[in-house]
């Protein structure tokens, strides 16, 4: 009998590659967690369908019977609290609640489900100096449960608090909290804390007077930072800058700091 668990993640989500080199039929009995189970090899079947469905397929909120022979999978789990907080925040709303409304990711959007999961657990789980950046982290899980309100199938009820869009005052404070946040791992929720507004109101506020959506800001800051950084003492490697600031994507920082400076990147 062969068992192998690579499981890692934070209070946002988490993320596992789970080998089973067995047979066996479990009850999964999920508590406070939903989970998104990929199959990439052997055989996975449930009463809710076969594991091999595009995207596989979606436990939670009820006891459900699995069997498990020889499986390879990529294991999602979204506490669903955290499920909560970013639908409900992202709606504009104060409060509400998520519900499982079927197993398998939507048909149209199952494809990226897979892509961006496989993606974030290769790129950051399994890539220990990305996974330890709090900035890179939090913004790929951040990236996963947005998506997940959006290809799994979720039913999000809320209750909309009244109110108007961000005006400038309003826009001014998050650029001040991201300003004097660039280092940290934030997300659309606390700037929208921070400012006292819903992200829905922030992101209307944000196009309104600067054409742009609060996270191109972010983005946009940070890039600023690691191009003084890079200047100020060019012994430091791109990699390290890039990734300390929040960019995994080392080609993608090259092409954004050629964009913006019209720096060409020395290799390193």
């Amino acid at each position: 009998m062969h068992f192998q668990a690579d499981i890692r993640g934070d209070e946002q989500l988490s993320l596992a590659r789970l080998t089973m080199g067995f047979h066996a039929q479990v009850t999964v009995e999920p508590e406070g967690v939903f989970t998104s189970a990929m199959l990439l090899g052997g055989r996975l079947a449930t009463v809710h369908g076969d594991g091999a469905n595009a995207g596989g397929v979606i436990f939670g909120q009820e006891e459900t019977a699995a069997e498990y022979n020889g499986s390879e999978l990529l294991v999602v789990n979204l506490p669903e609290a955290s499920l909560i907080r970013r639908a409900v925040r992202a709606s504009g709303a104060d409060s509400g609640v998520v519900r499982l409304r079927g197993h398998h990711p939507r048909p149209e959007h199952a494809a990226l489900w897979v892509q961006a999961v496989s993606h974030v657990h290769r790129s950051v789980v399994q890539v220990e100096s990305a996974f330890e950046n709090d900035i890179i982290r939090t913004a790929a899980f951040d990236y996963l449960l947005g998506l997940a309100t959006t290809a799994l199938p979720f039913e999000v009820v809320t209750r909309v608090p009244p109110g108007v869009g961000a005006g400038e005052a309003t826009v001014r404070r998050a650029v001040a909290y991201m300003d004097s946040h660039l280092a940290d791992a934030i997300t659309m929720e606390d700037i929208a804390a921070a400012a006292r507004v819903s992200p829905r109101g922030l992101q209307a506020g944000f196009q309104r007077h600067l054409e742009m959506t609060p996270m191109t800001y972010l983005r946009r800051a940070r890039l600023a930072e690691a191009h003084r950084e890079l200047l100020h003492d060019p012994t430091k490697t791109i990699k390290a800058v890039a990734e300390k600031w929040g960019f995994s994507n080392q080609g993608r920082f090259t092409r954004m700091r050629r964009e913006v400076y019209g720096i060409e990147e020395r290799t390193g």
